[in-house]
This record gives structure tokens, C-alpha cells and sequence, in this order.
């Protein structure tokens, strides 16, 4: 199980939001550079990255920030945030990612989701956010209609393979995933499950280890250690003990 820090962008910093609230806004570091070489250091698999700014614009914001990380890194950096179209996910790739996430174009822009898939398959990563079963679109601003499982079934056939689920009620309030949905998406796809939100203490991490079937691919944290709740290093231990 892949260990998944994530840096949040916004105005060039590394922020947190509470629930997706663009005006519940905690600046972490000034130099996300930094804070990236940092967590790399302490034993991340992958980088996580989201231009908030970009989110909520529709486009990318921070490419030059972007490409410099990816230049620093020597692990992998999947970026998200403001990719509506082929042409900017291959900026993003291009700028040294080695994985594009997509989020509002699964619901809004279904024939891009479809050629990002096909054109990019082993790059192409979805990033699925919700409210409980319900998807959430630009920068969690917008709550639609389509629910989880339907929307992975749907991609599957199209050659979806992996998915990041963000459960927006948890992310940024340090009480735990939501372990029910996990398992649900699990037992009911096949896709490389990611979890996101809500991940506080070596606790929640031994019960993601526990997921039934064939369990996560990886855990994405943030604000947990930002706030020093836990680290990488205590959390990769975790996982090697329950495997």
C-alpha cells in the first residue's frame, strides 16, 4: 500500500482546506518545495499534488511551482486541479508528473474523460470526490447528481484502472475515513482504490490495512501531518506490520 502525502496549492502556498471551503483557508508552508523534498525525505511513495487555484478557475496555475517540484522529486508526482482538456494534461505530464488526475470532466466532459483514458492509460488517475454517494465538481464547490459506484462501473469499461475517492464530509477534520464507502467501492469494482480524507491516527491506518478483498492501492494524507498528528515513517510501519 502505497503512503500518498498531498500538497495543496494555492497563491504558491501550501494550504489545507476544512471540507473543500475555499474561505477555510490554513497556510502550512510558503515554500511547497520544500515541504515536497521534505516529505520525500520521510519516505513518500508518491507525491499528491492539487492546484486549488486551478480547480477553481478551470485551468492550471501553478505549472511553473509544478514543474519545479518535479524536477526536485525523485518519486513519482501525480497532479490534479484545473484539467479540463488533453492539451493540459499533457502540460502536466510534460512537466514531469508521471500521473494526471481528473476530476470535474468525468461528469462535465465525459468525451475527454473517455480520450484521457484511451490516450493516457497508465497516467490517467480519477479523482472521485463526494458528498456520501453524491460527486462533487469544481473545486468541491458544485454537489451533482451522479453517484460513486455508477460512475467507476461506468469508466471501468472504458479502461478505467485507477481512482482516488475523496470523502469531502471527512477531508480536513481529523475524525477518520469513511471506512464503509472504502470497503463499498471495493467489493463492487476493480479498481485501484486510493482513499482520501479524514486519515488522523495509526489507528485509521490499521483499519484502511484491514479493508477485505484486495484492499487499497494507497493512502493519500494531509492535514494529519501537517498538524504532526502522526508521520510517514510511523504509518509505513504500520502498514508492514498488518500486512
Amino acid at each position: 500500500m502505497k503512503i500518498i502525502p498531498a500538497i495543496d496549492l494555492i497563491d504558491n502556498k501550501c494550504v489545507r482546506l476544512v471540507r473543500g471551503n475555499y474561505n477555510e483557508v490554513k497556510v502550512y508552508s510558503t515554500s511547497p518545495v520544500d515541504m515536497a523534498l521534505e516529505l520525500q525525505e520521510d519516505g513518500a511513495d508518491i507525491l499528491h499534488i492539487v492546484d486549488l487555484d486551478g480547480a477553481k478557475q478551470g485551468s492550471l496555475v501553478h505549472y511553473d511551482l509544478i514543474k519545479t517540484i518535479c524536477k526536485e522529486l525523485h518519486i513519482p508526482v501525480e497532479v490534479g486541479g484545473g484539467v479540463r482538456n488533453i492539451t493540459a494534461m499533457k502540460t502536466i505530464l510534460d512537466a514531469g508528473a508521471r500521473r494526471c488526475i481528473i476530476g470535474t470532466a468525468i461528469i462535465d466532459d465525459e468525451p475527454f474523460a473517455i480520450e484521457a483514458l484511451k490516450s493516457y492509460p497508465l497516467n490517467t488517475v480519477f479523482g472521485i470526490d463526494a458528498r456520501g454517494n453524491q460527486i462533487a465538481i469544481k473545486g468541491w464547490i458544485e454537489t451533482t447528481k451522479n453517484t460513486v459506484l455508477q460512475t467507476i462501473n461506468k469508466y471501468e469499461q472504458i479502461g478505467l484502472k485507477q481512482v482516488i475517492y475523496t470523502d469531502i464530509d471527512k477531508d480536513g477534520l481529523l475524525q477518520g475515513p469513511n471506512i464503509a464507502m472504502l470497503e463499498y467501492i471495493l467489493e463492487n469494482t476493480q479498481v485501484q482504490l486510493i482513499a482520501s480524507g479524514g486519515v488522523t491516527t495509526l489507528e485509521d491506518i490499521k483499519k484502511l490495512c484491514s479493508l477485505p478483498d484486495r484492499g487499497l492501492y494507497g493512502i493519500i494524507v494531509g492535514k494529519a501531518i501537517y498538524e504532526k498528528q502522526i508521520n510517514i515513517r510511523d504509518i509505513k510501519k504500520v502498514v508492514n506490520d498488518n500486512r
